[in-house]
């Protein structure tokens, strides 16, 4: 699919850029620049713990065993 993309750097509308191609990367026609539309980031999701549900997969240390 084909879209008319605006470069957050100059301006210029970019018109037929296939973004689905590219994961979202574009190199704007006026300027040059390398950018990517925050739409086509894969985000990770990474689970926030307390510090007591972090405890049940902590790891016993020993100390001793180290030196």
């Amino acid at each position: 699919m084909s879209y008319d993309e605006k470069c957050p750097v100059c301006g210029t509308v970019n018109h037929g850029v296939n973004l689905d191609e590219t994961e979202g990367w574009m190199i704007c026609e006026h300027c040059g620049s390398e950018t990517q539309d925050s739409r086509f980031i894969r985000r990770a999701k990474i689970p926030v713990l307390s510090a007591k549900a972090a405890a049940k997969y902590a790891v016993p240390f020993d100390l001793r065993a180290s030196k």
